[in-house]
This record gives C-alpha cells, sequence and structure tokens, in this order.
C-alpha cells in the first residue's frame, strides 16, 4: 500500500486536491494501490505554517527520520505571494524538523478557489448550466474567487452547502488540465513535481 499524506487548509482544498491526484496516478498507470491520509490545518491563515511544523513531527516515526508516508502533498493557498517563496516557507518547516520524506507542494494563488474557476467550462458542465463560469481576473482579495463561484451558482439556483467545494471532485474529472497548467504557474509546478515523482517510483 502506498500512503500520501496530505496537509490541507480547508474542504475546498481537500475535495478538490485528492480528487486531483488520483487523476494524475489513473493517467500515471501508477501500479500501487493508494492509501489518501488527509489531515487538516486548524488556527487560520496566520497559523497554518505552524501546524505544518507539527504535522512534519506526526508524520515521522518514533526513531530516526524516516516518514510513515510515502508522500506529502502539502497545500497552502498563496495568498498573493509567490509560489517560490511559499515553497520555502513550506520547506524550511520540513527542514527545521529534519523530516526526510518527499514532500510536493501545492500553492493556489491566491486562493483554492481560482484553479476551480479556471476552466469555467467544467462547472458548467458540472451543474447543467448554460452559460460559462467567469473566473475573475487575478487580484488579492479576500474570498474573490469563492464569491465568485457563490453567484455563479445562484444566477442557476443553486444554493452551495459548502460554497461551491461540493462541486470539487466532479470538476476534476472532466477539467481541462493543460488549460490550468498554462494559465497558473503554480498548478503547473504541482502538476509536474507529482508526474515526476509518480514516474520514478513506477515499477
Amino acid at each position: 500500500m502506498f500512503i500520501i499524506g496530505y496537509f490541507l487548509e480547508d474542504i475546498a482544498q481537500e475535495r478538490f486536491m485528492i480528487a486531483l491526484v488520483e487523476r494524475i496516478i489513473k493517467e500515471e498507470r501508477f501500479h500501487d494501490s493508494v492509501c489518501h491520509d488527509v489531515r487538516n490545518a486548524s488556527g487560520g491563515r496566520g497559523g497554518v505554517l505552524k501546524e505544518l511544523k507539527k504535522y512534519f513531527q506526526n508524520v515521522k516515526k518514533l526513531t530516526g527520520s524516516a516518514s510513515s508516508c510515502d508522500l506529502v502533498i502539502v497545500a497552502i493557498d498563496g495568498n498573493c505571494g509567490t509560489y517560490s517563496k511559499m515553497q520555502q516557507n513550506i520547506m524550511k518547516r520540513k527542514d527545521v524538523i529534519k523530516y526526510q520524506g518527499e514532500v510536493i507542494c501545492a500553492v493556489p494563488d491566491p486562493h483554492i478557489e481560482r484553479w476551480y474557476l479556471i476552466d469555467g467550462h467544467a462547472l458548467r458542465i458540472v451543474i447543467g448550466a448554460s452559460d460559462f463560469a467567469i473566473c475573475p481576473s487575478y487580484k488579492c482579495e479576500k474570498d474573490r474567487y469563492k464569491n465568485a463561484i457563490i453567484d455563479y451558482l445562484s444566477r442557476n439556483d443553486i444554493k452551495p452547502i459548502f460554497g461551491g467545494a461540493e462541486y470539487g471532485e466532479d470538476i476534476i474529472k472532466i477539467v481541462d488540465l493543460e488549460k490550468l497548467q498554462r494559465e497558473d504557474g503554480g498548478f503547473n509546478s504541482f502538476i509536474n513535481d507529482l508526474r515526476g515523482f509518480l514516474r520514478r517510483h513506477q515499477c
């Protein structure tokens, strides 16, 4: 059993990221059975990196620097910072704990909901709407993309319970990954890192 550990911020990341990883695993024809071990951060934006440090401690075994996971995926919203800066912050916590396991970073910038919207055709198909979902222009504004999803669903007579996160898995099944990679550098980096990892560990 191949174990992938996840450190995620919220349900919107959880629904999107696990389905995305599953899709890439299938596309790469990865041979092992995979177990997804999910942990969600708490404490709000200011506490995420602090929680991440604790997470790395927890996935280490009691002795040595080995990990209970074959791969750890850390997803933290960029909040209008650069991909490289957030990646450095993540890896800094990893190094402080002397965690030696493999880590791949996902940095949705500014927030995960933007990844839901970049391919507006996918969300349209999922809910059976006639009009495309529009991804607002890039701007560092709290809840900008979440509100865009909610407004779009409301116009189509849908009142989302989880702000649209409930459609994450279905979006991933049909989303144009190449479009997301072209339009979002952080998404492109994550996909390339994940594919590279799976290919290196494939029999």
